[in-house]
């Protein structure tokens, strides 16, 4: 895969990241409208078409965004005294407050994720987004005290994206619907609403809308479960596929229009270190939702427990027979996948990490979230790098198995 494409892969796994934040401490309020609100805050004196231009939006989408915050109490619209014709927006009580807990949120989320970066790693990854929105002429960000400069230039990098508007690239897709198809049409294993749902961070039938849109476009199908007739996956269309690649073209040449006088290899570094910052490859499999938590097991109980679900998952297939002879045992690094606090998928593997010995997970487990489990496993270096071809064997069989 080149660079641009994988940059604004990474690009869209951020707003995703964004949007968790955003529900985490339940504002309400929309990325566009965050951006916006958080925008007046740096810059008080701002319009409403001038706000419009520095996110890089339609004039009518800012003024919606204007009157919605407002309805809710927000901000506040009144005529200049100035200029009658000119708009006055004001950030009200309620709306001061709800910019404090987005600051606290943001703040120490993006804490979290650039734990395990070096000051001069992160120092790359702010050159690198100042530089795709330098390069797609989008204004500087005034950082604003309460905040951390990585948050100004990660907002300017996703207006520089045009992910705050109402169409991608001016296509006929809403960003949020373009979310959901590029997972669909990414994905190895086709996932089901409710997976796509956690992996977004937006309410379940929030995209249950979304890929009813899709469906009734030809964008993607829906298809029940082979495992459970209740579970509905959802796979790409022909024109499905068709629109995503014509919307990563618009992207790639984005990209490289934004990034034609950098150095190639400063980016390709600054692109690795992005991949880093999210732990996510950029590739088809998705990172797992933060409700699933990878552990190694350590203790003797957990080993246990890994060793009762390996052997059910063999008995359940009918492969009792070729149960290895030794599982879990200490001397192998064994690793569990739990989702509250229940162990659902288990993974073992050699004492060198050069091969998976044995693996096993509980039924209603789909393939989606162990791909990404394995997946996961690769990028935590739990994995040497030497068994990637085991672990593509390992996704094919899953897909076929449970798909």
């Amino acid at each position: 895969m080149n660079n641009p494409i994988l940059l604004h892969r990474l690009v869209r796994r951020l707003q995703q990241r964004n949007r968790l934040v955003g529900r985490s401490i339940e504002t309400g309020l929309s990325l566009p409208e965050s951006h916006f609100l958080v925008e007046l805050d740096a810059n008080p004196s701002l319009s409403i078409s001038q706000l419009a231009e520095r996110l890089r939006v339609d004039q009518s989408f800012a003024s919606r965004i204007a009157g919605s915050l407002e309805g809710h109490g927000h901000i506040s619209i009144a005529k200049d005294s100035a200029d009658s014709r000119r708009k006055k927006l004001s950030i009200t009580t309620i709306g001061r407050e709800t910019i404090k807990k987005i600051d606290k949120t943001a703040n120490s989320h993006y804490h979290r994720m650039a734990a395990h970066l070096s000051s001069n790693e992160i120092r790359q990854l702010l050159w690198l987004f100042k530089s795709i929105a330098d390069g797609c002429d989008i204004p500087p960000a005034l950082m604003r005290p309460t905040e951390v400069q990585y948050r100004a230039e990660q907002r300017r990098l996703t207006r520089a994206c045009g992910l705050l508007g109402d169409s991608i690239f001016g296509l006929p897709i809403s960003t949020s619907v373009w979310q959901v198809l590029s997972e669909v049409v990414l994905a190895q294993s086709p996932p089901s609403v409710g997976e796509l749902a956690s992996l977004l961070s937006v309410a379940q039938n929030s995209l249950s809308s979304a890929a009813t849109n899709l469906v009734n476009r030809k964008l993607i199908s829906r298809e029940s479960c082979t495992k459970d007739k209740r579970t509905v996956l959802l796979r790409p269309t022909s024109a499905g596929k068709r629109l995503y690649s014509k919307i990563e073209s618009h992207a790639e040449t984005m990209f490289i229009q934004a990034l034609k006088n950098e150095d190639k290899q400063k980016i390709q570094s600054a692109v690795s270190i992005f991949q880093k910052f999210l732990g996510d490859s950029g590739e088809g499999i998705a990172p797992l939702a933060d409700s699933y938590e990878v552990q190694p097991a350590n203790e003797v109980k957990a080993k246990c427990d890994c060793r009762g679900l390996i052997a059910r998952s063999y008995v359940r297939d009918g492969r009792e027979c070729s149960i290895p002879e030794v599982v879990a045992s200490a001397a192998n690094k064994t690793w569990m996948l739990k989702y509250e606090q229940k162990i659902v998928a288990v993974i073992d593997v050699d004492q060198e990490g050069k091969q998976i010995t044995s693996s096993g997970w509980e039924e209603d487990v789909s393939g989606w979230i162990l791909q990404s489990f394995l997946h996961q496993l690769y990028r935590m270096n739990g994995i040497e790098s030497s068994c990637a071809e085991h672990l593509e064997r390992s996704c094919k069989y899953l897909y076929e198995k449970l798909s």
